[in-house]
C-alpha cells in the first residue's frame, strides 16, 4: 500500500456487519460455536473500527436531495 491510499472505514463497517450476520447464521444452522465465535467476533471489531473513524467516512457529494 503507498503513501496516498486510506483505508475505507465504511466499506470495514459494512464488511463487519456481513461477518456478523454470517457467524450467527452459520454458527446456528450448522452448530458450530467456534465458527460462530470467530465469524461474529471478528465482525464486532470491523464494526467497532469503522465506526471510530466514521468522520473519515467518503462524503455524499453527488446525491440529489430531491426530498
Amino acid at each position: 500500500m503507498n503513501k496516498s491510499s486510506k483505508p475505507n472505514y465504511q466499506a470495514l463497517f459494512v464488511m463487519g456487519i456481513t461477518f456478523t450476520g454470517a457467524g450467527i447464521a452459520i454458527g446456528a444452522g450448522t452448530g458450530m460455536p467456534a465458527l460462530m465465535a470467530g465469524l461474529t467476533g471478528m465482525g464486532i471489531v470491523l464494526m467497532a473500527v469503522g465506526l471510530t473513524k466514521r468522520d473519515q467516512w467518503p462524503d455524499k457529494k453527488n446525491q440529489d436531495n430531491d426530498g
